[in-house]
């Protein structure tokens, strides 16, 4: 099915296939970023100090400024 498709899959879109679930597409570049933030917040304290935690967050709000300015939208996608 994936290759009648002609689109690019991997061993994970497989899997999921089998246990039934839909395919991740492709992810923005901020989703990834917060996805890496949110897991980081859990662990403040733990593994990370607080001002990396702040850091990463400001990191966040200046590339997503980058991007506006730079490609002239909110969201690039990674593939």
């Amino acid at each position: 099915m994936l290759q009648v498709q002609e689109e690019q899959f991997d061993v994970n879109d497989i899997y999921l296939i089998y246990k039934g679930e839909k395919i991740k597409k492709d992810m923005a570049f901020l989703e990834v970023m917060e996805l890496h933030n949110n897991r980081m917040e859990k662990l403040v304290g733990i593994e990370y100090a607080t001002r990396y935690y702040q850091k990463w967050r400001g990191m966040h709000t200046l590339i997503k400024g980058f991007i506006k300015k730079t490609y002239k939208r909110n969201v690039v996608f990674i593939k």
